[in-house]
């Protein structure tokens, strides 16, 4: 055996354990492995996308803020209705229950009848949800918008229709109430005058903008307390 053989061997045997401890570790993963001062990396969060001016960007949807005082004005109103009912009948003693079932019936169907649907609005959309299901227009591509003020002296609803085919009926109070809905509406209403899609409506749609700017500034006097100075 050569001199010094044996350190020879045993380092070699030296090396070959530590390449395998090396293989044989279980690997860091780089967002726990430790810092330069030995502490645990923060984990990664997810960043919002910002706006042009460094603040987070608003989400493009809107809707009726009216839509749940109203649901709850019509459930107080059916439920007393019904228990009117069932008070009655059952003070005359008439009360039975094919009538229970008769009044709670007709309850349930002025309750489908009076419910306003819950409109809500995107960028390039607007959608109107009642009981029975959702209605859907895209704003960015009408084909005919229409506004019968008033017929019979009563407020007719707008009415949008799409190239699609799809149809849409909306009461004006929700765009004089919800002005957030009334401007996603008017963008997509104007892209399709852009586009050349919208050829019914274009009058309209300033009918409408001006008749949202009245309301608006009316409400805006009237929490102030400008409208009993003028």
């Amino acid at each position: 055996m050569p001199r010094g053989g044996r350190s020879y061997a045993g380092s070699g045997a030296r090396a070959r354990t530590a390449f395998a401890d090396a293989f044989s570790a279980p690997r860091m993963n780089p967002v726990n492995a430790p810092s330069e001062r030995g502490r645990s990396a923060r984990p990664v969060r997810r960043v919002r996308r910002m706006g042009h001016n460094g603040q987070a960007a608003p989400a493009r949807r809107a809707r009726d803020e009216r839509w749940a005082a109203e649901l709850r004005w019509v459930s107080a109103g059916t439920a007393f209705l019904l228990a009117t009912l069932l008070a009655a009948d059952s003070v005359y003693g008439r009360l039975t229950w094919q009538r229970g079932a008769l009044w709670a019936g007709l309850a349930a169907l002025l309750f489908v009848v009076l419910v306003p649907p819950r409109v809500t609005a995107g960028a390039g959309w607007l959608a109107s949800r009642g009981v029975l299901g959702e209605r859907r227009v895209r704003t960015d591509r009408l084909v005919a918008l229409h506004w019968p003020e008033l017929r019979g002296g009563t407020a007719r609803p707008v009415v949008l229709r799409d190239e699609d085919g799809a149809r849409l009926e909306l009461d004006v109070r929700v765009l004089t109430s919800a002005p957030a809905v009334w401007l996603l509406l008017e963008e997509g209403a104007r892209a399709s005058l852009r586009h050349g899609t919208l050829l019914q409506g274009a009058h309209t749609l300033e009918h409408l903008a001006l008749r949202v700017e009245e309301e608006t500034a009316r409400a805006v006097f009237h929490a102030s307390g400008l409208s009993d100075a003028l």
